[in-house]
């Protein structure tokens, strides 16, 4: 893989550039490559294994059980997300979890348990490329309208994200714990941190945060890309 180069981005500093493979270069390295190299890597898949779009898993699995995630649409909003359970079918009917501005509808599935269903949503053998039956820890489907926004953590386990379809954007920082200032762990706040906003980071506040922006990743994964 090359060696990415640094690029001009928000609040000052300088980013580096996402690293990029084609799907045979992935093929050669394969997960346990990338996870030695420690570097993510976003990776293009071919038409041949391309997943469905919004209309195909809609229909294919309009009455399973999602988990629905409502917030105010607001990205200092200090508090976490209510939840409750539907089926997938009526988040797609009701029009407000798809456009409200105003309030932030996600929902989420773990369909690990089908198979069928993963290797059909995401157009290739799972089983195959990450030892689906050994080391999966979750297969979890994620929609979301426009203009969603994740509040700055991190992730407990190696994943694999794949867009199937709409464009979403990530910045991606190096591993660390104190530089982002992170959340009460009793409040049930310990993946978050005190700045929710890379963005919109107040550097003479968190100074400690500078050195950590100055090597993000910052880019948009597009329908058919896998990071």
């Amino acid at each position: 893989m090359a060696v990415p180069e640094a690029v001009p981005g928000p609040n000052g500093t300088a980013g580096v550039e996402i690293t990029r493979m084609t799907f045979d270069e992935f093929l050669a390295v394969g997960p346990r490559g990338l996870y030695k190299a420690d570097r993510p890597v976003v990776i293009e898949l071919p038409a041949d294994v391309q997943g469905l779009g919004r209309d195909e898993v809609a229909e294919r699995l309009a009455g399973m059980t999602v988990t629905l995630f409502t917030e105010p649409g607001d990205k200092n909003h200090p508090g976490r997300w209510e939840t409750r359970d539907i089926k997938l079918r009526e988040f797609f009917a009701d029009e407000r979890h798809l456009t409200a501005t105003d309030t932030w509808h996600r929902v989420v599935s773990n369909i690990r348990s089908s198979p069928a269903d993963v290797n059909a949503v995401i157009g290739f053998d799972a089983e195959e490329f990450f030892g689906y039956g050994d080391s999966l820890y979750a297969a979890n489907l994620w929609i979301s309208h426009r203009g969603v926004f994740t509040k700055n953590h991190f992730d407990e386990f190696e994943n694999f994200n794949i867009a199937l379809e709409g464009r979403k954007r990530f910045i991606i920082a190096p591993p660390g714990v104190r530089a982002y200032y992170p959340r009460s762990v009793l409040r049930g706040f310990g993946d978050k941190s005190n700045v929710v906003d890379l963005d919109d980071a107040d550097l003479s506040r968190y100074p400690r945060l500078a050195a950590k922006l100055a090597q993000r990743r910052d880019f948009v994964l597009e329908p058919g890309h896998m990071l």
